[in-house]
């Protein structure tokens, strides 16, 4: 079972794709899952591949499948459009969304944020909403209390991705999150949305 999974409806089937793994399909989202193949066209390391991390699949409104990933560490974002008959196979060189920022102090290493040139930049997830394409991401390492989810704003979905907002959107709201009595937001960080009937 693939580490950060992400499951993905296209045309009926779910697709499930993670950490460190090929790509599997089902007909039923709680599975039974078998292996559809490897990531394949995927480029070198230089243009952004370094194996599947934190994938998300986004299926756009004309039914054109896309995948996301960080390439680790202050690399930042990358997307990519998928062969719609061939999920595995990538369309193209990877497109470099963004990178970290050392000026969003949000997104910096550290409990504080104190190291403005590391950064772990993870965990992205794509919705659109009234015509704009809102990737949202986590920064920092999740063991950490700094860990938080910010967000970009593109016009279409593979960029130009703009955000200079009042990032982030979630962190940790109290250092003090062990009482049960009271409890806070801690560590909230790699996630996904779910969109409601309203």
């Amino acid at each position: 079972i693939p580490v950060a999974p992400d499951v993905a409806e296209y045309n009926g089937r779910f697709y499930m794709s993670g950490n460190d793994c090929p790509l599997y399909v089902a007909d039923h989202p709680l599975g039974p899952y078998t292996l559809l193949g490897d990531w394949t066209d995927t480029g070198e390391i230089s243009e952004g591949w370094n194996g599947a991390f934190d994938t998300h699949i986004y299926v756009d409104d004309d039914n054109q499948p896309y995948l996301f990933w960080p390439g680790r560490g202050i690399s930042g974002i990358y997307g990519v459009k998928l062969n719609p008959n061939n999920l595995c196979e990538f369309m193209g060189k990877p497109v470099h969304l963004f990178g970290f920022n050392p000026m969003h102090k949000w997104e910096r290493y550290g409990e504080m944020n104190e190291y403005p040139g590391v950064a772990w930049i993870e965990g992205p997830w794509v919705t659109k909403h009234d015509g704009k394409y809102y990737m949202t991401f986590s920064a920092d390492k999740y063991y950490m209390t700094s860990y938080s989810v910010n967000y970009s704003v593109s016009d279409s979905p593979l960029g130009t991705f703009v955000r200079d907002f009042e990032n982030p959107v979630l962190k940790c709201d109290d250092l003090d999150y062990a009482d049960a009595d009271n409890p806070h937001l801690y560590g909230p960080g790699h996630h996904s949305f779910v969109e409601a009937p309203n």
